[in-house]
């Protein structure tokens, strides 16, 4: 059967055959034309009309895809296109008088043209004639016996004429009946023209036979069923032309054919087609076919499963589905298909599609490739998918294997073959382009250990058909040990294993958990039995405790309490009321709760218990229970009995002294203090941090010494103050480390008022200031006056005597000399006491001075720097300590730390000022003991005497700093205005 492709759309392969089959067995011609086109292109044509069109009867491709134009005469091309206008219905087919061209030239033969019924948008027209009127070889007869040769013809035809009255009845039957119905032409004469016809088929042929008689129309060709002389029905096709006018005829001329065998391919065909259209349609996917030259698609209904739009919506080319995939997918589909069309093996692959509503959904595609003799590819057949359910299901199956660390696999023990899904692959830490997976591959990443509980398990399973469920330790590719759990089904086929599936789960981290958990049950356990600890539980419903006895000792526990009337009986009478009240509140705030209470023991004696206690309810909310533990602690309330006593006996000795002594643990909390603080009572002390025993500005200073101390161990003294500047006072603190058995447990602090010592050493210094200032006034105003008028004097009587007596001048001169000399000592005595005076420049003046001097007495390099901003406020004597603490750190630069070089720097602004001296000595060493180094304890307690702040510290790179900070005293008198800096 020979066919174009526009006939594979019409069929399955397996029913085109049948189809094929059936038309190429028909003695009729049939020729099948594209009416879309036209030049009316053949598209179909079976063995009859190959043997009489076509040059070469083998030639499949004689006829195919060539004009109808072609193989017929002018005139009847003509009379086809004319008949083509106004043929619309497939059941209403005409019939014409056709000049065909076949292999022994043209002849004339009767024609039928019929539509067929096809899909939308195709337009196929059937012509039909009989083919032996152009291939059988003509007879060559006797003149004069015309006759009997068309007797002969007739007798012997398969298609026979009649000859009808307007009534029906026959006039004349032609031989060839017996051929198609099984009468003899008597027998037919002998009977009504619609006699035999089925009567489904009567009603219409009688309609139409009438419009002939009555002249409405001229002819026409109808299909119907006659029955048989055996009883069967037959399919016949007939042309009715009337020839009524006709004198020698004077009826309608009848030309029937058996078309039986035709009807019945046809038959055979259309069930294969909807058999074929019935499958299409219950597959979930688009069945396609796809004409490479021309570039051309045809699809299935399954379009509208799949993309939700009718197959004509879509246009029939591949570009209109690839405008469709997604734009990730492109590329990857266009190189898959391009790769089969070249290699020939067509293409599987997945992508994704967008639908109607603009959604993508998963495609599984198959294509199949058709080649010609050439080897080059014409058309493509395959089927498109929905995966989109099997695609989610897929990756929802993936992704929780990834989050439970699961992966399944399969052994097949007819082939001997693993399979692994993905998820296995990252469990053993390695992916398929480095391992195979086989049963061996897979049994040597177990431990030595799991290896032989695996083995053992699994022939077990194999002789039994059972399953096996076990832990087991591998060894990954990265050779990382992990647990994993593994559980395995296997099926048996008579009596022998043939199939085994099962999971692998990572269970490393449970596993470690589990380790981990035993260990701590077996540590809270070894701590419970150490502690004298039991754990309990109560049943309310039933009144029953049930103890968890560690090690099987009870200790002092009673062993057994019916109930928890029975241990109420046994609870101190003291402690039943808060007992009661504890269970109580349990159940009513579903809370926690913790009591301390005393309990006969089997000695008859009460010892104290501490339990702790945790509701338990059923799913109404309904109490039914308690759980908690119990633990011994009379040796710990005995203890802190005896400590309470040797707290108040400590406290009573201590209660008379003046200072505050006090216990401080690691934790920076009061154990111990003999009296209350800061209007806190000792009660409520104990406990607390000794943070809100400070004043806040000296709060984290203290604690961070204290905290010093108990990484170090060294002993500390230090100072601070507490409240406002009218009721200031002072505090000395004394902290020495507490050690039991070597190992630091706390701080014992002693605190002193040291006030009153610290307005005596005011008032000292006050006195020795006034005393001095006292001095060096008599000293310059007194005693410097009295020898400055003594050398006046002196020269005085030198003038008198030098004239009188010459020779006395020398030693008058030198009367002189050494008075003055001693006017000089007693100026710089004055100075030593009095070195700052403001009429004389003040604290600027008198660092000036002393750096001058510092140079003859010590031979150093001192230079000075001021940088005084409006004014400084300090008094005489708040200035003079200043002076003092430089003059102190000269000496010490000088004496001990062996300078060359000393720099003196004095900074004020309004409302601070800085004393910075360095110098490039030895630098600054701690003093060795505690007798020592009291130059510097004055330096720090002159600084703290006018409310600065005192630091030395080493200098860089070598050296010592002596930095003095403070802030200025407002006064009346500072000076305001314009901004005058001096800078020295």
């Amino acid at each position: 059967m020979a066919s174009s492709p526009d006939y594979l759309r019409l069929a399955t392969s397996s029913t085109r055959a049948l189809a094929d089959t059936a038309l190429d067995s028909l003695r009729e011609a049939v020729v099948v034309v594209d009416a879309r086109h036209r030049h009316l292109p053949v598209v179909l044509a079976n063995l009859a009309a190959r043997r009489c069109l076509s040059p070469a009867t083998d030639n499949t491709f004689g006829l195919i895809e060539t004009s109808l134009h072609r193989w017929l005469g002018s005139a009847s091309a003509s009379t086809v296109e004319s008949t083509l206008a106004v043929l619309s219905d497939p059941q209403s087919p005409t019939s014409s008088v056709l000049q065909w061209r076949c292999t022994r030239g043209e002849f004339s033969v009767e024609t039928e043209v019929r539509l067929l019924a096809m899909a939308a948008g195709q337009r196929l027209v059937m012509l039909t004639f009989e083919s032996e009127s152009c291939c059988r070889n003509t007879i060559d007869l006797p003149l004069g016996s015309g006759d009997r040769r068309l007797l002969a013809l007739t007798e012997h035809a398969r298609d026979f004429i009649s000859v009808g009255a307007p009534d029906g009845r026959l006039y004349y039957v032609s031989g060839g009946v017996r051929n198609s119905l099984g009468y003899t032409s008597e027998e037919r004469q002998s009977s009504n023209l619609f006699e035999h016809v089925h009567p489904d088929d009567l009603e219409a042929l009688r309609a139409r036979f009438r419009q002939v008689v009555d002249g409405g129309i001229r002819a026409f060709s109808h299909e119907y069923r006659v029955r048989h002389k055996d009883g069967s029905y037959r399919w016949l096709e007939s042309s009715y032309t009337s020839a009524l006018d006709n004198p020698l005829i004077g009826g309608v001329v009848v030309n029937s054919r058996d078309i039986t065998e035709r009807k019945m391919a046809e038959g055979r065909l259309s069930q294969r087609e909807e058999v074929f259209r019935l499958a299409a349609d219950a597959v979930d996917g688009v069945i396609y076919e796809w004409d490479v030259a021309s570039g051309f698609v045809h699809r299935s209904r399954g379009v509208l499963e799949v993309l939700g739009m009718e197959p004509e919506d879509l246009e029939p080319t591949t570009e209109a589905w690839g405008e469709r995939i997604h734009p990730r997918d492109y590329e990857d589909v266009k190189k898959a298909s391009n790769l089969g069309l070249l290699n020939g093996r067509g293409w599987t692959l997945t992508y994704r599609v967008r639908d109607a509503r603009g959604r993508y959904r998963s495609i599984l595609e198959r294509g199949l490739i058709q080649r010609n003799a050439a080897g080059d590819p014409v058309r493509a057949i395959g089927c498109c998918v929905d995966v989109s359910q099997i695609k989610r299901v897929t990756d929802l199956l993936a992704e929780t294997q990834r989050t439970a660390k699961m992966g399944g696999w399969e052994y097949s023990y007819a082939v001997r073959e693993l399979t692994w899904t993905d998820e296995m692959f990252r469990i053993y830490e390695t992916h398929p382009g480095e391992f195979e997976p086989s049963w061996d591959s897979m049994l040597v990443q177990c431990t030595p250990e799991s290896l032989q509980r695996f083995r053992d398990a699994w022939d077990h399973a194999e002789a039994v058909g059972g399953q096996i469920d076990l832990e087991i330790e591998i060894a990954t590719l990265k050779n990382r040990r992990i647990w994993v759990r593994i559980i395995g089904h296997l099926e048996l086929l008579d009596g022998r294993p043939f199939r085994a599936f099962g999971s692998v789960q990572n269970v490393q981290a449970q596993k470690l958990a589990q380790i981990a958990l035993e260990s701590s049950t077996g540590w809270l356990k070894l701590s419970m039995n150490m502690a004298h600890m039991h754990a309990w539980r109560w049943d309310r419903a039933r009144d029953v405790f049930e103890f968890a006895i560690v090690d099987g000792k009870v200790g002092h526990l009673p062993n057994v309490f019916p109930g928890m009337k029975k241990l109420m009986t046994q609870v101190h009478p003291g402690d039943r009321h808060a007992v009661r009240r504890a269970v109580d509140y349990a159940f009513q705030f579903h809370a926690e709760v913790q009591r301390e209470f005393r309990l006969k023991s089997t000695e008859d004696r009460y010892r104290w218990y501490e339990a702790i206690a945790r509701p338990l309810f059923d799913d109404g909310k309904i109490p039914r229970g308690l759980v908690g533990v119990i633990q011994d602690i009379t040796e710990r309330r005995d203890s802190e009995v005896r400590l309470r006593r040797s707290e108040e006996l400590l406290r009573a000795t201590t209660a008379n002294t003046a200072d505050t002594l006090m216990l401080v643990d690691t934790g920076m909390r009061v154990r111990f203090i003999n009296k209350g603080v800061g209007g806190m009572s000792i009660e409520q002390i104990i406990g607390c941090e000794i943070g809100v025993l400070l004043p806040e500005a000296a709060r984290d200073g203290v604690v961070e010494k204290l905290l010093h101390i108990l990484e170090t161990g060294e002993t500390a003294t230090y100072e601070f103050q507490s409240g406002e500047a009218e009721e200031l006072r002072y505090f000395e603190n004394r902290a020495v480390l507490v050690r039991d058995d070597g190992i630091g447990t706390g701080i014992s602090i002693s605190t002193r008022d040291i006030t009153e010592r610290k307005r005596l050493e005011q008032e000292i210094l006050d006195v020795s200031g006034r005393e001095r200032q006292s001095i060096g006034r008599d000293l310059h105003d007194g005693l410097g006056q009295e020898l400055t008028g003594v050398a006046l004097m002196l020269r005085g009587l030198g003038s008198r005597l030098e004239q009188r007596c010459p020779e006395a001048m020398e030693s008058i001169n030198e009367i002189v000399g050494l008075v003055n000399q001693s006017i000089e000592n007693a100026r710089s005595l004055a100075r030593g006491l009095l070195p700052v005076r403001k009429e004389t420049g003040g604290l600027t003046f008198a660092l000036r001075e002393l750096a001058a001097r510092s140079h003859d007495l010590y031979g150093m390099e001192v230079n000075f720097r001021a940088e005084v901003w409006p004014a400084l406020n300090l008094d005489e004597t708040e200035a003079s300590h200043l002076y003092r603490i430089a003059q102190e750190a000269l000496t010490n630069a000088a004496r001990h730390g062996h300078a060359t070089q000393v720099d003196i720097f004095l900074l004020v602004t309004r409302n601070t000022f800085l004393l910075y001296i360095t110098d490039n000595g030895e630098g600054f060493r701690l003093p060795v003991s505690p007798y020592s180094g009291m130059g510097l304890k004055i330096m720090k307690y002159r600084a703290g005497m006018i409310g600065a702040k005192f630091e030395i510290a080493p200098n860089e790179p070598r050296g010592t700093v002596v930095r003095i900070t403070g802030e200025q005293p407002l006064t009346a008198s500072a000076p305001t205005g314009t901004r005058h800096l001096r800078s020295e």
